[in-house]
């Protein structure tokens, strides 16, 4: 009987263990991704096309149009999952006797 009971407690001990770390609620923010959420917010859209940002952590005031928008394709990509591409096959790489220009 004390084997059992013993049994279940380290097994619960155990589950504790395991669970608790990974229980987190909200994860800690990934560095180098930018700004925090929330962080400009939309004051006033006039009907010219024209969009008044603050930007709540300075205050300072920001006017965005049609033209500061970049089509998608000209954004920054962002490849962080795998990090950088491989170099190439054929990419020059100085060896360590190589003097450095």
């Amino acid at each position: 009987m004390s084997r059992t009971i013993l049994l279940g407690l380290l097994l619960v001990l155990t589950a504790l263990a395991i669970g608790l770390p990974t229980s987190q609620s909200q994860p800690p923010p990934l560095p180098g991704f930018g700004a925090q959420p929330g962080r400009f917010t939309v004051v006033k859209v006039t009907d010219a096309g024209a969009v008044y940002l603050i930007d709540t952590t300075t205050g300072d005031l920001f006017k965005a149009t049609l033209e500061d928008a970049k089509p998608y394709s000209e954004r920054p990509k962002v490849n962080d999952r795998f990090g950088p591409p491989p170099l190439p096959k054929d990419a020059p790489f100085p060896g360590k006797d190589a003097n450095p220009k």
